[in-house]
């Protein structure tokens, strides 16, 4: 399966700020969509999403789903210790390197 038939494949591991890291789910092609799990979730949280950048789907290659898994959720390391700020700093930093920015 590729990331075009609407299946995750595993995009890697991002280096968060303050020593986090997270690993990085995609499936699709197209624009960077970010999705982002609740606790204490991990990326299968967007498995019923999958299916609209599969063939056939109403997003099917317009958008590529981005979905990292927190730090201490899913296939992360869980850090020493961080803050919700952390966090959202971590996923603006993500979507703006998925969209190709600095």
């Amino acid at each position: 399966m590729t990331p075009r038939d609407g299946a995750w494949e595993e995009a890697g591991e991002i280096a968060a700020g303050g020593g986090r890291r997270m690993r990085l789910w995609s499936a699709g092609a197209g624009a960077p969509l970010l999705l982002l799990h609740g606790f204490p979730l991990d990326h299968r949280m967007w498995d019923g999403q999958r299916a609209l950048v599969a063939p056939g789907g109403a997003l099917c290659g317009r958008v590529r789903l981005l979905a990292p898994d927190m730090p201490g959720f899913g296939a992360s390391p869980a850090p020493a210790a961080t803050t919700i700020a952390a966090l959202a700093a971590d996923a603006a930093a993500q979507a703006v390197a998925a969209d190709g920015g600095p």
